[in-house]
């Protein structure tokens, strides 16, 4: 199931920094393939390894929006802004592989990811609450409404800025 990003991105001494960075890489490659699954996609080469340096990434660059995402009071915006950087670095370390059909195009990247961290901020905001058990289900049906969106703000030089209101919005939405 898919969790918080407090419980991937915890505060504290190192030990449990690598347990959330394990937790977030082995739901990470689950969640991608379930979601690929969805799709129709057979045999999808995901890449576990691609996940520890998403991790790994998202500490190193973006550690004033987990910060704020991972806060007590995090705003929908502030949840937004961390799970625009995730799915970012998430399509720059290209965990999917799908095969000889590779191509630069990132649709498919964006189609299995974006519902994929679009859960995790779910869950982020009910975080202290229970999430929906479809949480990773309902994820995927709001990504696909806005994949358009989503694929646009991608494409353009600062895509963190330009996906955080578009997260914003699913996110206000969905909980």
């Amino acid at each position: 199931t898919v969790k918080s990003l407090r419980s991937y991105f915890p505060d504290g001494d190192e030990d449990r920094q690598i347990g959330g960075e394990r937790q977030f890489r082995r739901d990470m490659y689950y969640l991608t393939r379930a979601v690929l699954a969805g799709y129709g996609v057979d045999n999808p080469r995901v890449h576990e390894a691609s996940f520890s340096a998403v991790h790994a990434a998202m500490r190193k660059r973006h550690a004033d929006l987990l910060a704020g995402a991972t806060a007590d009071a995090a705003s929908t915006d502030q949840v937004a802004a961390a799970c625009a950087a995730l799915l970012v670095e998430c399509l720059n370390h290209r965990p999917v592989q799908p095969g000889e059909a590779a191509t630069a195009d990132r649709s498919l990247d964006i189609r299995c990811l974006a519902p994929v961290v679009l859960a995790c901020g779910l869950a982020t905001k009910a975080d202290g609450g229970t999430p929906e058990p479809d949480i990773l289900e309902i994820a995927v049906l709001a990504a696909e409404v806005r994949e358009d969106r989503i694929r646009q703000a991608c494409a353009q030089a600062n895509a963190v800025q330009e996906l955080t209101p578009v997260l914003a919005t699913l996110l206000a939405h969905l909980t």
